[in-house]
């Protein structure tokens, strides 16, 4: 991004850097890819352009990335399958630190990671360190249903601040989950839920309707589903299915 803005500001040629896709009189145009730098070796985010009154929210809140790519990269209806393949995760001790310095430099607690999906244990070890460190901050993130959302680490999760938790649902119909390789478990999910809900964390569920497969009857069974869950699930957000270029349905179907 600074070597692009650096070429766009003298008037120069963007062909010599590296991983773009754009324009060039008609015709799309792919510079060389490069590996990007690694998270532990990026600098600490720089707000200070930013006119914070700017902005409708009541508080600046820090927008913080601690991860690059996916993860779990098999979901078949996703075309992040490609990132998981350059997934890289900021140590806990160094996101901690950094939160630390942007919080006390931005005078704002509240931090919004916009990982693609923060991987649990990641999440975990963050919290850990967010705790030692005193950190006194207000969080939330996406993540993944996984078998470390037991009773105490969610009370832990509180402690160091978590105060939503954005999971991915996608639907309530076994097969689905099945064939679109999720990696989600639908027998445990209330469970994970409940646990989340008790230590005080507002749950936040994705449906993603109009995935293949699926018909009018699954759609109105995840409905009731999410109804008759008001005590654990407190919000819902919905998107439409698209196919995507380069996902996995795309590239096999």
């Amino acid at each position: 991004m600074l070597q692009l803005t650096k070429k766009l500001i003298k008037g120069e040629s963007i062909s010599l850097v590296n991983n773009l896709i754009y324009i060039n009189n008609g015709k799309v145009e792919t510079t060389t890819y490069a590996v990007p730098i690694p998270m532990d070796e990026l600098p600490n985010p720089d707000f200070d352009d930013l006119n914070f009154k700017n902005y409708f929210a009541p508080e600046f809140a820090l927008p913080i990335i601690t991860s690059r790519g996916c993860y779990w990269g098999n979901c078949k209806f996703c075309s992040l399958h490609k990132s998981s393949k350059i997934y890289n995760q900021k140590s806990a001790n160094l996101i901690a630190e950094d939160l630390g310095k942007l919080v006390k430099k931005y005078n704002t607690n509240i931090v919004l990671f916009f990982d693609t999906v923060m991987k649990p244990n990641n999440m975990l070890d963050m919290a850990d360190e967010i705790i030692k460190k005193k950190i006194n901050i207000y969080w939330t993130c996406v993540t993944k249903f996984e078998s470390v959302f037991t009773k105490e680490n969610s009370k832990k999760l509180y402690k160091s601040g978590c105060r939503m938790l954005e999971f991915e649902y996608e639907s309530c119909d076994k097969k689905t989950h099945k064939f679109m390789d999720t990696g989600i478990d639908l027998k445990t999910t209330e469970n994970y839920l409940k646990n989340t809900a008790s230590a005080g964390i507002i749950n936040t569920i994705c449906v993603l309707y109009g995935l293949p497969g699926e018909n009018f009857s699954d759609y109105v069974r995840t409905n009731d589903m999410i109804i008759s869950k008001k005590e654990t699930i407190h919000s819902v957000i919905t998107f439409t299915y698209n196919l995507t270029r380069d996902s996995i349905l795309w590239i096999r179907y």
